[in-house]
């Protein structure tokens, strides 16, 4: 399937806005696509939006809370605040389903029956990791990020709660560990000391 260009409608300030999700030249602000695409995952449930409807431990899982936990499950998450760790390796596991954000969440099961799905989502997550300026990965990691993600398929909604306030303080403090963009309000808090008052 040789597609070149893919309309896909996300919400920017209370509007449906039409965007091509395989040309980031054509996508709002970074800030306006972050909070969007955070937003619209957090409202999302998984396998299609069929868990919000299950009563086993599938119920309630939205991608959000699945990206979040994948993250969590990888070897590399342990050494995240360590000078040894790969701080890039879990921000790419925290966004490794943000294509869902434009084709929702399609199960395994039917991207095995039609590969082209993977490879729209690949080309999705590339033009992303330009935009957002996500440090390039290898294959080993990626085989790392598909295991944690085979790990956390099936847990329980008391693995997966994870609101946008924490996604983002843990997004803010990889990207910025990366040296990748980091929106302003995704900024690791400094502890300030408050000047002292000049002596007369």
């Amino acid at each position: 399937m040789n597609v070149k260009s893919l309309p896909a409608a996300i919400a920017i300030d209370s509007e449906l806005v039409y965007v091509d999700a395989l040309d980031h030249k054509s996508w709002p602000t970074r800030e306006k696509m972050l909070a969007a695409i955070v937003a619209g995952l957090n409202e999302m449930y998984r396998y299609n939006g069929w868990t919000q409807f299950v009563a086993d431990g599938d119920a309630g899982v939205t991608v959000l809370g699945h990206s979040f936990n994948v993250a969590t499950a990888m070897p590399e998450y342990a050494w995240r605040d360590n000078a040894s760790g790969n701080p890039a390796a879990i921000l790419r596991a925290l966004t490794h389903d943000f294509a869902e954000a434009f084709i929702g969440d399609i199960p395994h099961p039917v991207k095995a029956v039609i590969p082209e799905i993977s490879d729209i989502e690949g080309r999705i997550l590339e033009q992303m990791a330009e935009f957002f300026e996500w440090p390039r990965i290898g294959p080993d990691v990626w085989t790392d990020i598909h295991e944690a993600d085979k790990m956390r398929a099936h847990y329980g909604p008391s693995y997966y709660h994870c609101s946008p306030d924490s996604f983002f303080r843990l997004y803010g403090s990889l990207a910025e560990k990366c040296r990748a963009w980091v929106p302003h309000w995704a900024r690791p808090r400094l502890t300030r000391v408050a000047p002292t008052a000049p002596t007369a």
